[in-house]
Order: structure tokens, then sequence, then C-alpha cells
């Protein structure tokens, strides 16, 4: 779900494995834009294959937004976000999350 938002975040910071993402699903590199087109083919895959976006699975958007700091607290406290080779602030991954709905 926050795939191709955590992709076109972390792009720049991994460029070589964007453009070896990007050449195994036939995406045309185009340096800036690769991660942001690879973003949006799985968007599109998603959508082919009936997942249906976070947004559409969130009954109280309002309480979505309220949790927003305590939801990224949760993810650095959890060790995932030092795994990125970008690194992310608090508000950063709230932005993220925001990106999703």
């Amino acid at each position: 779900v926050l795939l191709p938002s955590v992709l076109e975040f972390t792009g720049p910071a991994v460029p070589e494995k964007i453009n070896k993402i990007a050449k195994l699903i036939t995406i045309k590199n185009s340096d800036k834009n690769t991660s942001r087109n690879i973003a949006y083919a799985i968007k599109q895959l998603c959508d082919d294959i009936s997942i249906p976006p976070l947004r559409s699975l969130i009954d109280n958007p309002d309480f979505f937004k309220s949790s927003l700091n305590k939801m990224a607290q949760d993810a650095i406290d959890s060790g995932s976000v030092a795994n990125n080779p970008m690194p992310a602030t608090n508000e950063q991954i709230m932005k993220l999350y925001l990106q999703i709905i």
C-alpha cells in the first residue's frame, strides 16, 4: 500500500537499484523520474488486479490524520525506517502516509 510512495521517496538514494527495477518491469529510465514511473506502474498494477487504494479503506480520515504522528513514531521505533537507504524523519513519514489518502 505504501510501496509507490516509499519508492518515490527512496529512489534518489539508490538510483542503480531503481534502474534495475525499471529494466525488469520495462519502464523507461529517465533518471529523475524513474522511481516516479515505477511507482505509477505499481499503482496501475494494483488497479489492474483490483487491489483497492488504502484511502478507500479508511472510514474516518480525520482519525487517520490525527494518528499520523503516532503511526510515524511507531514506524521509527519498529526499526524498519532504519533499513531504508533514505533516512526519514517523523515529519517525512507523516507526509508519506498523507500521500495515500
